[in-house]
């Protein structure tokens, strides 16, 4: 997959990689580029399709097909969840039973958000938020963010189209998850 003289090319990411999940895993974004990017070389699709739990990623992703003028249509999958609302994910197996019903919390957030999106300023939006994590010891809230979809940068306006970004820890387990606000 990688000879020995294969070099790859690092991307403009512009500031994608340095927010939210870059902000917390240097370099993770790199990583996806160029593995992916070696995948799409490998195998020349037309089609890509890459979940939106991972939506930072598959911003990244969209950035890269664009800044190499590839042709490859990425399509984003909407998040499964389950029938409590929390996001599907390889990670939930390694919760207990009482976490994963904790877990459910996170989704129940993003839910509340998304409802009091028109209704509250954003900056009260993540102080209750963040309020109500604090409140919760058994999770260890890594950040709660509130972006545009493009570039995400914090959002100015409820006109933008928006997103609210959660990642926490719990029982030792990282869990992601993300929400449409407004479209």
């Amino acid at each position: 997959v990688y000879p020995t003289e294969y070099v790859s090319e690092p991307i403009d990411l512009a500031g994608l990689g340095l927010v939210m999940e870059g902000a917390h895993r240097p370099g993770h974004f790199d990583g996806v580029v160029q593995v992916v990017g070696r995948f799409f070389e490998q195998i020349n699709p037309t089609k890509a399709f890459f979940g939106e739990k991972d939506f930072q990623q598959l911003a990244v992703l969209k950035r890269m097909v664009a800044v190499n003028n590839a042709d490859i249509e990425i399509i984003p999958c909407a998040i499964l969840r389950e029938e409590s609302g929390l996001a599907m994910s390889s990670r939930n197996v390694r919760l207990s039973d009482k976490g994963q019903a904790q877990a459910v919390f996170i989704s129940e957030q993003l839910n509340w958000a998304k409802q009091e999106f028109s209704k509250q300023s954003l900056s009260s939006i993540v102080k209750e938020v963040t309020l109500q994590f604090s409140k919760r010891k058994e999770f260890d809230l890594e950040y709660f963010e509130i972006a545009e979809i493009d570039m995400l940068q914090p959002v100015s306006s409820t006109q933008q189209k928006a997103r609210a970004f959660i990642a926490a820890h719990l029982e030792g387990v990282r869990l992601i998850d993300n929400i449409a606000l407004n479209y």
